[in-house]
C-alpha cells in the first residue's frame, strides 16, 4: 500500500503528519475526557479518505456488516474489547441475540454474521441468530423471531432502511445499537453537522484547521429524481460547496479539481450516489442516472440528499484506488479493511461494482487502532454519532 499521509502539492505537512505529530498523552486526555460519560453505541465503522492534504470520514455506519474481513489479531482485539464493553454496561448478561437482515442468498453478509457470532462468543458470551423472515429463517435454519427474545441482550445488525418494528423499539432488554438510529430515521447531514462540531473543538484544542480533518457539506429534501423536482436546490448547493471549497484549495495551494458526491441523505450500500463538479451535471442528468439516483436499498425512494464535499484518495494497493475503514467496539477502535476498486480512480465512489476488500493489520496502514491518525479520525466520528438529534 502506498504510504499514508503521503505529502502532496505546497503543503509543508499532509493532514496524515500532522495528526501522527500530535503528542499522544494530550490525544488520549483529551478522548478520555470526551467519552468518560456516555455510552457508545455497541459497534460502527467509519470510512475514511486521505487526500495527504487532508484526511476526513465520509460515512459511518452504526450497524456494519463485513467483520469477516477483520484479520485474526483485529479479530482478537474485538473479542477483548466486546468483554470489556459488556462488563461494563451489561455485567449481568450471559447470552446474546444477533438480528440480522433478511439477506437469504448473499453468503458474504452470512459470513459476515458468522464472524461477528465468534467475536461474541470468545467475549464468553452464547449467542444465537434471528431473523424476522419466515422464508429466509427456514433457507438458513437458523431462529426466526417475533422480537420476543429469551436472550439477554439483543443485538442488531441491520440498518432499517425501510423502517424498524414497534415491537422491537419497545423491547424490554437492551436492544444495541437502539433501532432508533436505522437508517428510515437517521440523517447523514445531522451526523455531519454534529461531526463537524467535535472536529472544530478537537482542532481549536491541538491548534489544527479544522477543516483537515472535516468536509464541507450541504442538503436539500423534498427531492424527485424521476420527477425532476427539487433538482434547482441541489444544482445551488454543489456551487455554494464547490466555491467554499475553492477558497481552502486556494489557501492551501491545491491544484487538484474540487467536486462534491451527491448522496441519499439516508441508507447504505454505495446506492444513490453521483459525482458532481457543477450545478449543471445536476440539471443535465439523463433519465438513466436520474433513476439511479431515486431508489436506494429495498427499494425506498431518496427523497432528500446530502452535498458533500469530494475528498480523493491518495491510497493504493498494487496501483488500485484504495481506502481505509476502521471498525470500533464502543468507542475503541480494533481494526480495518481496506476497501479496493480497479475501476474507480481516486475521485469515484469506491463502494461500488468492483470493489473488493482486502484484510490488513493496524502496523500497515501506520495503526488504525486508538491514537493513530485513522483512529483519531474514527473516533471522532464515532463522538459524533452520540450527538446526533432527531
Amino acid at each position: 500500500m502506498q504510504t499514508p499521509g503521503k505529502n502532496l502539492g505546497a503543503m509543508p505537512a499532509s493532514a496524515y503528519e500532522i495528526l501522527n505529530a500530535l503528542p499522544k498523552d494530550a490525544l488520549k486526555n483529551w478522548f478520555a475526557q470526551k467519552e468518560q460519560n456516555s455510552q457508545a453505541f455497541f459497534y460502527s465503522s467509519v470510512d475514511i479518505r486521505n487526500f495527504g492534504h487532508k484526511i476526513a470520514p465520509v460515512d459511518t455506519n452504526i450497524f456494519p456488516a463485513g467483520w469477516n474481513n477483520l484479520s485474526a489479531t483485529a479479530a482478537e482485539k474485538a473479542a477483548k474489547t466486546t468483554k470489556e464493553y459488556f462488563a461494563k454496561f451489561y455485567p449481568a448478561a450471559k447470552s446474546v441475540a444477533i438480528l440480522a437482515e433478511n439477506f437469504s442468498r448473499n453468503q458474504f453478509y452470512w459470513n459476515n454474521i458468522a464472524a461477528l457470532k465468534s467475536i461474541i462468543e470468545n467475549a464468553d458470551l452464547t449467542v444465537k441468530v434471528y431473523v424476522d423472515d419466515a422464508e429466509t429463517a427456514a433457507t438458513l435454519n437458523i431462529g426466526k423471531t417475533d422480537y420476543n427474545f429469551a436472550e439477554d441482550v439483543i443485538i442488531i445488525n441491520r440498518d432499517f432502511t425501510s423502517g424498524s418494528p414497534d415491537a422491537l423499539r419497545n423491547n424490554s432488554k437492551p436492544v444495541i445499537p437502539p433501532p432508533s438510529m436505522g437508517w428510515y430515521r437517521r440523517k447523514k447531514s445531522i451526523h455531519f453537522e454534529s461531526y463537524n462540531k467535535i472536529a472544530s473543538e478537537f482542532a481549536n484544542a491541538f491548534g489544527i484547521d479544522s477543516w483537515l480533518i472535516s468536509s464541507y457539506h450541504s442538503n436539500c429534501g423534498k427531492v424527485n429524481f424521476k420527477e425532476k423536482q427539487g433538482l434547482e436546490c441541489v444544482a445551488v448547493n454543489i456551487e455554494k460547496t464547490l466555491a467554499k471549497i475553492r477558497i481552502k484549495y486556494a489557501e492551501y495551494n491545491i491544484s487538484s479539481p474540487p467536486y462534491v458526491f451527491v448522496k441519499s441523505n439516508t441508507g447504505t450500500f454505495g446506492m444513490g450516489i453521483m459525482t458532481a463538479t457543477s450545478g449543471n451535471d445536476v440539471l443535465e442528468m439523463n433519465k438513466k442516472l436520474r433513476n439511479k439516483m431515486d431508489t436506494i436499498k429495498e427499494g425506498v425512494q431518496s427523497t432528500e440528499v446530502i452535498i458533500q464535499e469530494g475528498i480523493p484518495t491518495i491510497d493504493k494497493v498494487d496501483g488500485k484506488t484504495a481506502e481505509p475503514f476502521v471498525y470500533l467496539i464502543g468507542a475503541m477502535p480494533v481494526g480495518a479493511i481496506l476497501r479496493i476498486n480497479p475501476t474507480r480512480d481516486e475521485f469515484g465512489n469506491l463502494n461500488s461494482s468492483g470493489m473488493e476488500f482486502q484484510t490488513t493489520e493496524c502496523s500497515e496502514i501506520a495503526g488504525a487502532c486508538e491514537l493513530s491518525p485513522y483512529g483519531i479520525i474514527a473516533r471522532l466520528a464515532n463522538l459524533a454519532t452520540l450527538q446526533e438529534k432527531y
